[in-house]
């Protein structure tokens, strides 16, 4: 049977009221080979849900790079705040390190001020007595010194009081011998009269405090050693008389 005839007998069957018009569409469709509505909506449904698998599939595709993305955006926030909190870590250490010079720092000024009142001090105690010392050394020198000077005035003074009384004698000696021998035993008593005068430690006091003689006691080695020589010539002469 063609399908001219089979058309032709499923018209006679929709005319004849065997068959509805759906039934006829139908069957036509499967005469001439073309899809059913059935056939196409299963099409349709096959190719929704094809269009469904992909879209899902984009849908997981897309998720998922999101998610990638999220995660590489979590581990750069991540690795972010890693390198914040070394760096905040770093900074601390450093501020702590800092205060810990400062402090070391501090501590060093604090003992070296110490150290220099202290050496100060040490070297005022020191001073003190070196400088007591010194006193004391001084005091003592002073002291042998005006020890000595006192034993020397009064050796000198023991020594101008023999002197004097010695030259007195020979003063008054030379004047008793001018009664028999003449002028030149006069003169040389004059001569150590004046010589005792001016050796006498009483007469010297004495007229040291008078203005008038300053002068006097200026020249005075010079005139002892005039006198002296004065007193050696008229010997000398007396020596040559006899």
């Amino acid at each position: 049977m063609d399908t001219v005839q089979e058309l032709e007998k499923c018209k006679r069957l929709l005319d004849d009221g065997a068959i509805s018009d759906e039934e006829f569409r139908v069957m036509k469709q499967k005469i001439l080979g073309l899809k059913t509505d059935a056939e196409k909506e299963l099409e349709r449904q096959e190719e929704r849900r094809k269009a469904l698998a992909e879209i899902e599939r984009m849908r997981e595709k897309e998720e998922r790079a999101l998610q990638a993305e999220r995660e590489r955006e979590e581990a750069k926030r991540a690795q972010e705040e890693a390198e914040r909190s070394r760096l905040l870590q770093e900074e601390k250490r450093r501020k702590e390190a800092e205060q810990l010079a400062q402090i070391e720092k501090d501590r060093q000024i604090k003992y070296q001020q110490a150290f220099d009142v202290e050496k100060a001090k040490e070297s005022a105690r020191l001073e003190a007595a070196r400088e007591s010392e010194n006193k004391i050394r001084q005091e003592k020198s002073e002291k042998v010194q005006n020890t000595a000077k006192k034993v020397f005035v009064v050796v000198k003074t023991i020594i101008l009081w023999i002197v004097t009384v010695l030259l007195l004698l020979i003063s008054i000696a030379s004047f008793e011998s001018s009664m028999t021998s003449g002028l030149p035993y006069v003169l040389a008593g004059i001569n150590m009269f004046l010589l005792a005068v001016m050796a006498c430690p009483l007469i010297t006091k004495k007229t040291k405090e008078l203005p008038q003689l300053q002068q006097y006691y200026k020249y005075k080695k010079i005139i002892v050693i005039a006198v002296v020589v004065l007193f050696l010539a008229i010997a000398a002469y007396a020596g040559s008389k006899m």
